[in-house]
Parts: C-alpha cells; structure tokens; sequence
C-alpha cells in the first residue's frame, strides 16, 4: 500500500503537453502541487506556444523544484509527449492535459491500485466551465468532487465490479468503449517507465486524433495485468477549443487531419492481429461505425472528406464481415454489410 509516510514512496513523472494553455494551466499545475502523494515531477512540455504559457510555465518551475520546462518548436501534443518521455526519471509515468485538473488523491490512488500489476486504470469525469451569464441553478458553480476547480459536471465514467484484467481484456478495455465506457484516454491511467522503455513505445506524431488510444493498446500488449479501481483521478474539462472541439469546423482542407483518426484505427488493426487476431475484426466495426457517426457531421461544403470517410466506412465494413461465423449477429452483420454498401 502506497502513502505518504511510506518507506518507498517512488517518484512518478507527471507529462502535461502545452501549446497556448495559459487560460488554464494555473488550475492544471495547483491540482498537482495539491496531490496528498508528494514524490512527483512536472514535466511541462511548451510545444510552441504563442501565448504566455512559456513564460508561466517558466515562472512555476522557478517556485517549484518538482516542476520541469521544455520548450519546442511546435509539433503536435504527441511530439510534446515524447519530449516527456525521453526527459522521464520517475518509476511511473502519468499525463495530464494542460486544460484538466487532478483531484487531491489522483496520484496516491493509482499508486495504490497500481501494485502487483502493470497498469493502474481508474475513473474520470468530464465537466464544462460555467457560463459568464449563467443565472439558472443548473448552470451555478459547484466544486468539482476532490479538486478546487469549479464547474460543471457533464458526467462521470461508470462503477466497475471488476477489478482486474488480463493482458487480452485490457487490450480490449482499451480499443473498444464497453461497460467503462471510453477507455483510450490517457490520463486516467498510471504506467510503468519501464515496460515503455524496454518495449521503445511512443507516441505516433502523424496522427492529430486518436493518437493517445493508440499508446494505450501497444502499451497493453505488454501488461500481464491490470488494476481497475472506482476512485475518480481525473477532470476532463469538456474545452471547445480544444483537439477535440476541432471536429466541429470539419473542413476539406483539414481532410488529413481529421483522417488520421482512421489511420490511428489501421495501426491498432495491425498491432492486434498476431496475438488477438479476432479483435481486429471488432476493432474495424469500431472504426466503422465511428467514420459513419463522423460522416453525418460532415457540412455540404466538405464534399471530399464526407467521400473519404465513405471510403472508410466501406474498407473497415469489408473487413469487419471477413469475422468468423458467429462473432457478429445476424442482425449485426446485416447493419455492418448495409453501411459497408452504401458508405454511410
């Protein structure tokens, strides 16, 4: 059991990527200088920020010793993570977006949950900053739960009456929303440095989106087991401006952009395939039906990416209904079949 008074109380590397956060980062950097775990270090990437989020970062590490500052010409949040994991001196590697905030036993309950396995996954919560002219009681300011941001809570991952996972269902607990609902964040989770170090994983800096799945599943290749607890670890603020809030002005000249979510898809595909060969099949309806939900967004003024993600729709359809006999219903491969056809 992992506290505060413990005789090894091992360092974890907390990596948070920056790129024009500076709206945010004070309450980012507050929540982890409030973590009742104190051994940690603050590895705060400046990905070419153009606002004052170099100078701040600068100004924290100045007050703080645990706290760590590289700066770099702009590359993408997955160069700026890799920029962490080559700096990383901790056992344990954590990550944490410049916009989300830690509640105070965040660290402490994965390092309890994280003990005699591979990997720690715990719960996290999405929330929304409250409207300046908010006046009805919905929209009123309420402290998130273990933490000092306040907001507005859009929801919360589900309990889980299992605690532990073997090497196949985290990979699947990974790639594919069940029960837990999305499991492909990062920052919910606690690895190990030296299952990343030995096994040279990184981050893919050709992608924009789905890039942190993909971690997550060449990661769990290589757990023998995994811890799931209840403890929420993480706020996720639900930011309009950020990578996420992109999709909305989906455009043809953001087409690769948005597409390399979809490669992110082939890349887990082929990562499955030797040993679960059965989950590439899964994972390419997964793919399928989220190209089709992205297709409906698609504005008229964007002719050519609702054509790619059509094409996409078709490739992940062939190949999900190549699937044993039995792995999908009837009714299921029908849909899979129908979309595949008529590529949407």
């Amino acid at each position: 059991m992992t506290s505060t008074d413990s005789p090894h109380n091992p360092l974890v590397s907390i990596i948070v990527p920056v790129y024009n956060g500076d709206r945010y980062l004070r309450a980012c950097i507050h929540s982890v200088q409030a973590q009742t775990y104190p051994t940690w270090e603050m590895l705060l990437v400046d990905d070419g920020s153009t606002d004052a989020s170099g100078s701040l970062c600068d100004a924290f590490a100045a007050e703080d010793s645990r706290i760590r500052v590289f700066h770099r010409e702009n590359g993408g949040v997955s160069a700026a993570r890799n920029t962490g994991l080559d700096a990383v001196q901790g056992e344990f590697v954590a990550f944490l977006d410049a916009d989300d905030v830690m509640p105070y036993d965040a660290l402490a309950s994965r390092l309890d949950l994280i003990e005699g396995a591979d990997l720690a996954l715990a719960r996290y919560g999405a929330f929304a900053d409250i409207p300046a002219t908010a006046d009805s009681p919905e929209e009123r300011l309420v402290l998130l739960p273990g933490a000092e941001e306040l907001g507005r809570v859009l929801y919360i991952t589900p309990e889980t009456k299992v605690f532990q996972w073997d090497r196949r269902e985290t990979v699947i607990g990974v790639m594919l929303s069940g029960e837990l609902g999305y499991q492909g964040r990062l920052s919910n989770k606690l690895f190990r440095t030296r299952i990343i170090a030995e096994n040279g994983l990184r981050f893919d800096e050709d992608l924009a989106y789905n890039e942190d799945r993909l971690f997550c599943t060449a990661y769990a290749l290589h757990c023998d087991s995994t811890h799931l607890g209840n403890q929420l670890v993480d706020w996720y603020r639900n930011n309009p401006d950020g990578t996420m809030g992109e999709l909305k002005g989906m455009s043809d000249a953001r087409l690769d952009r948005i597409l390399s979510e979809f490669v992110a898809y082939d890349r887990m595909v082929t990562l499955v395939q030797k040993d679960f060969p059965n989950l590439a099949y899964y994972t390419a309806g997964d793919a399928m039906w989220r190209a089709s939900a992205l297709k409906k967004s698609v504005p008229d003024t964007a002719p050519q990416l609702a054509q790619a993600l059509g094409e996409r729709i078709a490739s992940f359809g062939r190949m999900a209904l190549k699937a044993p006999s039995g792995m999908f219903s009837p009714v299921k491969k029908a849909k899979i079949l129908a979309h595949a056809l008529l590529k949407r």
